[in-house]
């Protein structure tokens, strides 16, 4: 059977004509599937026919076009859509309202317990909440995991702090004081090792002998 060549040359507003075999249909996409196996892609390209070139009659398309716009059909398409429809965000609150609500960062317990309700309820992220204080993302996660919202923590190690431990199991402030105490007795024991490894020995003692030196 010989195809036909050029475009789509309608007898009347009611049907289309079929390239392939010359007959008419009121839709083309039906058709082609059932006695040509081809689909609107391939038989647009087979003959050379642009993506807006429709295959349904211009009476289907008014018809489907009026049955859309029946007041039950928008009524099913309305609860369709409300069914699927996402809940709605809070609406995102400010840099400073933000910051101006939070504890500040040193609080470490009460800054992760509301950082936690603003990510909860969607009003912020971990990346703009490390982002608003200067810090990467992974110090916000280690907070809100270290802290959980039921707010079972370990304690700071330091005899009568109450406060909650965040690292090596001091909190914020008595971790700098061991910190630099450690520090300190570094540098102690550096310097004492550096005086008694000096040739000689100290000043006014005789290296193979016990005693201080005497004046001749």
């Amino acid at each position: 059977m010989s195809r036909r060549k050029g475009p789509v040359g309608p007898a009347d507003e009611h049907l289309l004509e079929c390239l392939e075999c010359g007959r008419r249909f009121r839709h083309l996409t039906s058709h082609l599937r059932i006695s040509h196996d081809m689909g609107p892609v391939e038989y647009r390209r087979e003959h050379g026919l642009p993506d807006t070139v429709p295959l349904v009659s211009p009476k289907i398309r008014e018809s489907i076009s009026e049955r859309m716009r029946t007041p039950e059909h928008l009524a099913k398409l309305a609860e369709a859509r409300a069914q699927y429809r996402r809940p709605a965000r809070p609406p995102l609150t400010t840099d400073d309202e933000v910051a101006g609500s939070m504890p500040p960062w040193t609080d470490i317990a009460e800054w992760t317990q509301a950082a936690r309700a603003l990510i909860d309820a969607g009003v912020r992220t971990k990346a703009s909440l490390a982002r608003l204080y200067g810090v990467s993302p992974a110090a916000v996660s280690h907070r809100l995991r270290r802290y959980p919202a039921d707010g079972d923590y370990e304690p700071c190690h330091m005899d009568g702090c109450t406060s909650p431990a965040y690292t090596r199991g001091y909190c914020t402030a008595h971790y700098q004081q061991v910190n630099r105490a450690e520090k300190a007795e570094r540098r102690r024991t550096t310097v004492t090792g550096l005086h008694g490894n000096r040739r000689g020995g100290p000043r006014g003692h005789r290296p193979g002998g016990g005693g201080h030196l005497t004046a001749a």
